[in-house]
């Protein structure tokens, strides 16, 4: 059996985090799972001398890890930018060809975008594969 002054300190303290968390008392819970990979897979046609821009829905500190494949034209060549929110450039991986890998993580939460360029053709389409894996950190 606790002794009146323990008693009381305990009470004093329930009470003060009682006050503390806005009268609600505070649950002692297991943390929260980090939630499984998100993917995002799909196919886009970029016609000559136009862009696509694909949206990504991110929180800070997410990790994206993607591949692209692309087809087209004879270089099979598409310049690839990845923006954040504030349109700053993430990624600039200049013009590139056939497949290629990529990767940055969200300092922001936001809308990223990632830009597939065809504007420095004339003439040919592009088909973009593209595959990116929504890592919560």
């Amino acid at each position: 059996m606790l002794n009146s002054r323990v008693q009381l300190g305990l009470s004093a303290l329930f009470l003060i985090l009682s006050l503390a968390c806005g009268g609600q008392v505070p649950l002692v819970s297991k943390p929260t799972p980090t939630p499984s990979p998100l993917n995002a897979q799909d196919s886009v046609a970029v016609a000559p001398g136009t862009y696509k821009d694909i949206p990504l829905q991110l929180n800070v500190s997410n990790r994206v890890v993607g591949q692209l494949d692309i087809q087209g034209g004879s270089g099979n060549d598409v310049k690839f930018t990845v923006f954040d929110p504030f349109s700053t450039v993430v990624v600039n991986a200049g013009i590139v060809s056939g497949q290629k890998g990529f990767s940055f993580i969200a300092s922001v939460p936001g809308t990223y975008t990632l830009r597939f360029d065809n504007s420095f053709s004339t003439f040919s389409n592009k088909i973009v594969k593209y595959q990116a894996t929504i890592y919560w950190r």
